[in-house]
């Protein structure tokens, strides 16, 4: 498979949660010989941030060629715990006289493709939701050979080659994935899997409450060493607290501290744990104003593709600083082919795609991309290949 079927970039706006469990017992047993999975799952769980993400979109495609055989639509989208079902919204795709099965599940209302569509790789299929037996907007993306579920990720507790083209290397290190301000206490919906909280990236002078959260990934707790850093370098405010973990998969933290912010300008909010800096977060003293989202690159991938290549637009940023004001950002693709507009979407993921076939030999490709923070647009990126 040329890409992992749902946009984002693994690590850095998509997390994998769990993975297919290989423990034929009652244990449970990764590919990579770990145990992030639960006992029976059959397949990959890749999350999103939050509903805020869901609500303005994260596309989910067809990973291979084939016919649609089964579509449940029209189902409540944004499950939790309490709230969750036997039945979701889904999609199956046959392919390859029925050898290959591949199944796209807990997406949001709105499937785009009907039973007995033929789709190719690249297509879109729906969105990213958390409809059914779910408790997180996320993907559940399994793939059956012969009827068998199958592991797509190869390592060493499942031998042989991966599915992927290029599989999505794992972390071994902490960090964050996102990190806002807010000058109100967090907790209830402001907390994820909803993250309504009001950022901000601006406070007044004087002595202020200052409350942050960030969203980490392979972190165990332990102490976390805060700075606050004036605009003249000097530090004020250096103190050591304990990391107040919560959630289970995705885990966040939050924070209160009341520094006294006597300079206008852009501070600086350090965060380190286990002699790694976390967080490196600027924000600005003075008068409260919107500002536009910041500038972006991209990259396209393959870098010489053919016909049957599925293009990949990545845009490349920094999750904790994407928005100056912590806002969540959309990005709106305009794809082209021979100058001629072939696909537009908006979306709160960090790559989209172009399917297999969309552009014959010699002609150009392009994508622009647009950030928003929904009221302010940001600089217009644009990278082209030619196809060969």
């Amino acid at each position: 498979m040329p890409f992992y079927p749902q946009a984002g970039i693994p690590w850095q706006d998509l997390y994998f949660a769990n993975f297919v469990d290989l423990d034929p017992g009652p244990g449970t047993l990764d590919w990579s010989c770990g145990h992030q999975t639960y006992d029976g799952h059959t397949g990959e769980d890749s999350i999103i941030r939050s509903f805020r993400e869901k609500r303005i979109g994260v596309p989910v495609f067809a990973a291979i060629d084939g016919v649609v055989i089964e579509v449940s639509d029209n189902l409540p989208d944004e499950h939790v715990e309490r709230t969750m079902t036997p039945v979701d919204n889904h999609v199956i795709v046959s392919s390859r006289g029925r050898h290959v099965h591949t199944v796209y599940g807990h997406l949001r209302r709105g499937v785009m493709v009907r039973d007995g569509q033929r789709v190719v790789a690249g297509q879109q299929l729906g969105w990213t939701a958390s409809s059914g037996h779910s408790s997180w907007p996320h993907l559940h993306f399994t793939m059956k050979l012969d009827y068998q579920v199958d592991e797509a990720f190869a390592g060493p507790c499942r031998p042989g080659k991966s599915y992927w083209r290029s599989q999505p290397v794992t972390p071994t290190q902490p960090y964050v994935r996102d990190f806002t301000f807010s000058r109100k206490p967090f907790g209830g919906r402001r907390d994820p899997p909803w993250d309504e909280a009001t950022r901000t990236g601006t406070f007044p002078r004087g002595d202020r409450d200052v409350y942050f959260r960030t969203e980490l990934a392979f972190f165990d707790g332990g102490p976390m060493r805060i700075t606050f850093t004036r605009p003249d370098g000097t530090v004020a405010l250096d103190t050591v607290e304990a990391t107040p973990l919560q959630g289970s998969r995705a885990t966040f933290a939050d924070w209160h501290e009341r520094p006294t912010l006597d300079q206008g300008g852009t501070w600086r909010l350090r965060m380190e744990a286990a002699g790694r800096t976390l967080v490196d977060a600027p924000f600005t003293v003075g008068p409260a104003r919107n500002r536009r989202p910041n500038a972006i690159g991209l990259s396209l991938d393959p870098a010489e593709p053919t016909s049957d290549d599925v293009i990949q637009c990545f845009v490349l940023t920094s999750s904790v600083t994407e928005d100056p004001d912590y806002a969540i950002v959309r990005y709106r693709y305009r794809w082209r082919v021979a100058g001629k507009l072939v696909r537009r979407v908006t979306s709160a993921a960090l790559s989209d795609v172009l399917r297999h076939r969309a552009a014959k030999q010699g002609q150009r490709v392009s994508c622009s991309v647009t950030p928003s923070d929904g009221k302010l647009s940001g600089p217009t990126a644009s990278a082209s290949v030619t196809v060969g």
